[in-house]
């Protein structure tokens, strides 16, 4: 660290020593004040805005500025603070506490409270700093990642960890009280929608949220709890807790705010939609009707609220307004639910109100001002809305913040910007080469492979042969995503992802570390997997419309740059069933997969180069279908494609086709997927089942003929291959281990052998060598010994639900569950 200006620093130094309040033009903390509404009633903002501030960090900025006596403080994705002088557009100050142990993505937002400067990381640790100067005065272990931003009331620090543990500290960083939540409280199980399906309802869960502050009230969101505590001084005391007051479906709790009365927040639904809720601060009691906003899109970031308006973040379809005293929509910023993102303002982080604006940025890297008594149809909203945007079009992960009649936040590109009515300066030219890696990953087994697609291989088997892959498990890092379903892939270095709303990411595996993100404009697919092969993604993305192109809304099948995260080539496709968790496949320069096209739709395999996206062939699957469920899987160089109906035994086939040529070698419309099913393959033979209880066929991969049938199979959809078995997966997540030669139930001590865990889960489990397999249910990340059958290791839940895919790589295992916008990394503990 060095201070850039000592006079400078003396001078602030002086300043921040008597400051006793938050001063009308600051904007402190998160959200701007404890209570977390987001609300700078007293800033007026001067339209137009021009760029004033712009200076080069190290890293991508993913955490909220604040603003103290004139000075802007930031922490980028790798927790290094900043002091910036917006006016002289310069750093004054930097400092990296976290040194090589640095983990990236960080979202906890600097937090200024007389002179010192307070954040936590995903490293897993708090830092107290210097506000004048940036030395450390004191950095805490907490032990588990911190996602969530410190508030600063009543002369203390409060946040939650990853842990799910709620602290309290002084200014100086001792502690005043911790409070376990799950340890404490104990639910008197009176609400009868939080039992029966999906299970986990009073099991602990990973915390990492914020905490929302008003006098001695704490409001915070855990799991599927929302709940209020009373600071008591060295304790903490609950005052009522809501645990899924709406029942399985509508989601959970996140992003509280306390606006007068009542506490708001976000409220993510299990599939894709998303909520907001208020519940009264003095009991937590609502009014179902009126109090709960039902049918958006999911919100994950903390919404603004001003006077019963809520201003919520949507992932995907943008900002909107609702006033919950007037039970009536305001406005929404978006043209229409068209599935061509360029006309929403899909937002990943929070807004700001102003006097007369709401101000928020897109994961497009647009800056919007849209005044809050807004009327028409956007984007022609009256008065008209001003727009800025980046210099290099990347996402806005950075909430704004006002203050002094400017606008501060961050950018994925590496810049703080500051937007001001006299701001004259020049948009940078040139971004720093933040996509390429900056760490790499040892294994944590001391064996190195990826996973080119998130079942593990081509062939489907979800098996990694890895048998020091073993618990006990601790996280090595986590972050946030802001999205839903999210599936990953891994090469050596790094992990890429795509989400159900679009969302594309390339993260580091050894920190987290996002390289690049971006949106893909085109339709909702949230279950699809993508493919790495020679540092190129394949993605297919399916729509049933018919009208719309592939950039614009429309269904495609893409080749993008896994380097950089440009798209290199796209090509129309068609859709599926949306619950496939198909990929496309490669042999060569030949790179094909499986959809449905026309009116009905035809279930069709499409073959492209994979260098230019040229089309190669095509083969039309016999089918009599209305509608598509299918995949395809890659066996010893021949591409198997399946299909069959989106439920029952119902009509379908299979086809074996050679890549270069495109010969068809052998078609069966005897033995086929059905519901969510894909095929999958091991040697020599594919396996193909479904999810309603029809029956599940092994079959040879040279002629399509019958190995053995298994009967009434509850959900093999999605097989899991090992040595000599095999596992499926019930919608109640148990899961069954059945004998690869006979599809048999492997049966000891006269019972089944189980291979899943309790709880609902519609993924498949993970194999690995040693005999064990990772299943994941929204109670949590289980192993079991599939020798004995046993639970050997557990982790804390995901509610409300994880119905996607555990990916290992470099001896680690990389997961986000469908819901809690959450990314884990998970390594064994010895490591």
């Amino acid at each position: 660290m060095r201070c850039f200006a000592p006079t400078a620093c003396l001078l602030l130094a002086l300043a921040l020593l008597g400051e006793s309040s938050t001063r009308a033009a600051d904007w402190p903390q998160f959200m701007r004040g404890p209570q977390h509404t987001g609300d700078a009633a007293d800033e007026a903002l001067r339209l137009p805005l021009g760029l004033a501030t712009c200076v080069q960090l190290d890293d991508a900025v993913t955490t909220s500025p604040a603003v103290v006596a004139g000075r802007v403080y930031v922490v980028d994705q790798m927790g290094t603070a900043y002091c910036i002088d917006p006016a002289a557009n310069r750093i004054v100050w930097k400092m990296a506490p976290d040194g090589e142990r640095a983990c990236g993505s960080n979202s906890s937002s600097a937090c200024v409270v007389q002179g010192r400067i307070v954040y936590g990381t995903t490293t897993g640790r708090l830092h107290i700093l210097d506000a004048a100067t940036g030395k450390v005065r004191k950095s805490i272990d907490v032990g588990w990642p911190i996602t969530g931003s410190v508030t600063a009331a009543n002369d203390s620090l409060y946040f939650q960890d990853l842990g799910a543990i709620v602290h309290c500290l002084d200014l100086d960083g001792n502690e005043r009280w911790r409070y376990d939540h799950y340890k404490s409280y104990e639910d008197p199980k009176t609400n009868k929608r939080a039992s029966g399906f999906p299970g986990s309802w009073h099991d602990p869960h990973y915390g990492g949220g914020e905490i929302a502050i008003s006098g001695k009230r704490l409001a915070v969101n855990l799991g599927w709890d929302l709940f209020c505590l009373d600071d008591e001084g060295k304790t903490a005391k609950l005052a009522w807790c809501q645990r899924a007051p709406l029942g399985k479906d509508a989601g959970i709790p996140m992003g509280p705010v306390i606006a007068g009365d009542w506490v708001y927040g976000g409220y993510p639904s299990t599939d894709r939609w998303g909520n907001v809720i208020r519940m009264r601060l003095a009991d937590g009691s609502f009014d179902e009707k009126s109090d709960f906003r039902d049918q958006n899109w999911a919100v994950h970031a903390t919404p603004a609220v001003r006077d019963g308006t809520v201003f919520w973040p949507r992932h995907y379809q943008g900002v909107s307004a609702f006033d919950f005293n007037a039970g009536k929509a305001l406005w929404a910023a978006r043209t229409d639910n068209s599935l061509d993102q360029r006309q929403f303002t899909s937002c990943i982080a929070s807004p700001a109100l102003t006097k007369e604006h709401c101000v928020f940025g897109t994961i497009h890297g647009d800056l919007y001002v849209v005044a809050l008594n807004s009327t028409g149809r956007w984007p022609d909203f009256q008065p008209p809305p001003f727009k800025f945007s980046t210099a290099f079009g990347k996402a806005i992960g950075s909430s704004p913040v006002v203050a002094n009649g400017a606008v501060y936040f961050g950018c994925d590109d590496g810049y703080l910007y500051g937007l001001a009515p006299e701001g004259k300066l020049p948009m940078p030219k040139e971004m720093a080469k933040l996509h390429e890696v900056r760490s790499e990953v040892e294994s944590a087994t001391g064996q190195r492979y990826g996973a080119p697609v998130a079942s593990m291989d081509q062939a489907n088997t979800n098996f990694v042969n890895d048998p020091r892959l073993k618990p006990p498990l601790r996280l090595r890092w986590a972050c946030r995503p802001f999205d839903l379903r999210v599936q990953n892939n891994a090469d050596d270095d790094c992990i890429y992802f795509v989400s159900e709303a679009g969302t594309l990411a390339s993260l580091e595996q050894a920190t987290g570390r996002i390289r690049w993100r971006r949106r893909l404009n085109g339709p909702v697919d949230g279950w699809k997997q993508m493919l790495l092969d020679n540092g190129k993604l394949y993605i297919n993305r399916n729509s049933n419309s018919t009208t719309r192109k592939p950039g614009e809304g429309g269904s495609e099948f893409l080749a993008v740059d896994a380097r950089t995260g440009e798209t290199l080539w796209s090509q129309p496709w068609g859709s599926i069933q949306g619950t496939c968790r198909s990929s496309p496949i490669i042999v060569g320069n030949v790179v094909a997969g499986f959809t449905a096209e026309g009116t009905p739709p035809k279930p069709v395999a499409r073959a492209f180069d994979a260098a230019t996206g040229k089309p190669l062939w095509q083969h039309e699957l016999p089918s009599d279908l209305k509608t598509v469920a299918g995949g395809a899987c890659l066996l010893d160089g021949i591409m198997y494609f399946s299909c069959g109906l989106t439920w029952g035994k119902g009509v379908g086939s299979t086809i074996a086709v050679e890549p270069a040529s495109g010969k068809l070698l052998w078609t069966s419309t005897d033995y086929h997927v059905h519901g969510y099913g894909r095929p999958s393959g091991k040697d020599g033979l594919l396996y193909l089942g479904g999810q309603s209880g029809a029956p599940m066929y092994c079959i040879s991969a040279k002629d399509g003929k019958l190995k053995w049938q298994a009967d009434k199979v509850y959900y093999s959809h999605h097989p899991a291959l090992g040595e000599d078995y095999f596992v499926v997966r019930g919608y109640g997540g148990h899961g069954i281990v059945r004998d690869l030669a006979t599809g048999k139930p492997v049966i000891r001590d006269n019972r089944e052998v189980l291979g899943g865990c309790p709880d609902h889960a519609c993924a498949p489990v993970l194999l690995t060598s040693g005999r064990l397999s990772y299943a994941v249910s929204s109670s949590g990340l289980y192993a079991r010994d599939l020798d004995t059958g046993k639970i050997v290791w557990q982790s804390l839940g995901f509610a409300p639900r994880a119905c996607t895919t555990p990916t290992a790589a470099n001896g680690r295992l990389f997961y986000s569950p469908n819901v809690n916008n959450m990314l884990y990394c998970f390594e064994p503990a010895g490591k």
